[in-house]
Formats: structure tokens, C-alpha cells, sequence
């Protein structure tokens, strides 16, 4: 549904995803990249914050926190983000 642009069925999509398995940190992040799309930014740094948390070392995870920011506008955020990505690699992209 993601690259149909129909986001309202992303959005359904995703949380049933994330209700199987809440601590499968990749449902959070794709789910994070339609919010983005949506602009509900808010939204999108909290189900990465919880991806983060389910899986701390994953670097896409973390490149998408930067995206997030940089969408947001939040140019300040996005270096802080990644910078930590620089200065702590986990894992390849």
C-alpha cells in the first residue's frame, strides 16, 4: 500500500503488523517512514524511539531517526542523530 500512496491502508497495514509482533523493530520503522509521509512527524519519532528500543543496534533504525528529522525540519536534531550513527556503527546499512 506504502508505494501506492494509499497511506490510509499503510497506516492499517502497520499496526496490525505491529499488534502480531510490537517488538519487531522493522514494523515500527516502516511504519515511521508512512507517518513521515503523512507529516505527523510527532507520531513517526515515537514509533522509532520504540523500534530504538526493541532493537538499539540497528542502523537502518537509526538512519531513519535522521530522515525523520531532517523531514521535520528539525536540521539540528538530524546532525545530533547522525552523528551518534557515525560515532557508534552497529551494523551494515
Amino acid at each position: 500500500h506504502y508505494l501506492d500512496w494509499d497511506l490510509a491502508a499503510s497506516e492499517r497495514s502497520y499496526l496490525k503488523a505491529i499488534e502480531l509482533d510490537p517488538q519487531l523493530a522493522i514494523n515500527r520503522q516502516w511504519y515511521a517512514n508512512v507517518l513521515v509521509t503523512m507529516k505527523r512527524f510527532a507520531d513517526a519519532e515515537r514509533q522509532l524511539t520504540l523500534a530504538r528500543d526493541a532493537d538499539p543496534r540497528s542502523n537502518i533504525v537509526r538512519a531513519v531517526i535522521v530522515w525523520t528529522r531532517y523531514h521535520a525540519r528539525d536540521y539540528a536534531g538530524a546532525l545530533e542523530a547522525r552523528r551518534l550513527v557515525d560515532r557508534e556503527p552497529f551494523s551494515a546499512l
